[in-house]
């Protein structure tokens, strides 16, 4: 629920209430999970098997300059995957 509180003990006990708890509810087989190429590997993990237990498709977007992502890279690196 919106409202619900969770506590956790880490970001990646935090990430994995939120893949293992959100992601399995909406993420579908088709779907495309992106990640940042600059993210840490344990924000990678969860959703890249989520990905493959839900035949969604995982993908790693490029980083800009000094690690950001920019806008229009990153829309222009989805675009295929938008129907």
């Amino acid at each position: 629920e919106p409202e619900q509180f969770i506590a956790t003990r880490n970001t990646t006990e935090a990430l994995n209430t939120l893949v293992y708890g959100w992601g399995e509810q909406h993420i579908a087989a088709g779907d495309v999970i992106a990640v940042g190429l600059a993210e840490h590997h344990s924000h990678f993990v969860p959703w890249q098997e989520l990905a493959r237990r839900k035949q969604a498709e995982f993908v790693v977007v490029p980083s800009g300059t000094y690690g950001v992502m920019d806008r229009d890279q990153v829309a222009g690196f989805l675009h295929p995957y938008r129907e």
